[in-house]
């Protein structure tokens, strides 16, 4: 395989990571700094959506521990690996899923976890991902030492995916299927996401 990373054009390198824990501090730190008030449309709503989605990573964060299946599966990973998290502060899927990725792969020293913001980097993931919407988030793309992608996966689960799925087919609105979405999230706290990430780290 070609070193994806290395063979990228210069204005698709991704120029700013973040850890996990600097993305978490930026959203708090922009929440305390912005007053609501002085915002309005789109930025009024995904203002709104941060502050829910740090509730939910903060839940995960305080709630959550992995089962030794997914602990297993991620030290069976024995090189060194850099796992690229594409997101955004505002996305919901995001929060419901990165913090409990972060906490079973924290099990392996050998993997490190970088994020990067999607609107930042919008020609890095239409570069690389070649399948389904390279746009939507979050994404993982994981690559070994050489820069070779190892396996991708995104944006939500497959159970979640169906939700959205059926509840366009249904004619729901946004605000109704999301709804629907982050019940389920709050139901299966982790459950499906670490048997999809089993099934993918038992496959390599």
């Amino acid at each position: 395989m070609s070193n994806i990373l290395e063979n990228l054009s210069v204005i698709n390198k991704p120029t700013r990571f973040l850890t996990f824990e600097e993305h978490h501090q930026e959203l708090k730190e922009k929440l305390e700094k912005i007053n609501p008030t002085d915002l309005e449309g789109l930025e009024l709503e995904r203002h709104n959506y941060r502050a829910i989605n740090l509730q939910r990573t903060n839940r995960i964060i305080k709630t959550y521990s992995p089962s030794q299946e997914i602990i297993d599966a991620v030290n069976k990973i024995n090189d060194k690996q850099n796992w690229i998290v594409i997101t955004e502060d505002w996305c919901g899927d995001s929060a419901q899923t990165i913090p409990y990725i972060q906490k079973f792969i924290s099990h392996n020293p050998n993997i490190e976890l970088k994020i990067i913001l999607r609107d930042d980097n919008y020609d890095f993931a239409d570069e690389i991902i070649k399948e389904g919407n390279p746009r939507s988030i979050p994404r993982v793309l994981a690559f070994d030492e050489m820069g070779n992608l190892v396996f991708m996966w995104g944006s939500r689960p497959k159970e979640a995916q169906e939700i959205v799925t059926q509840g366009k087919a249904q004619g729901k609105t946004k605000e109704e299927f999301n709804k629907d979405l982050h019940l389920w999230y709050g139901r299966d706290r982790g459950k499906t996401l670490e048997k999809e990430f089993i099934e993918i780290l038992n496959s390599l």
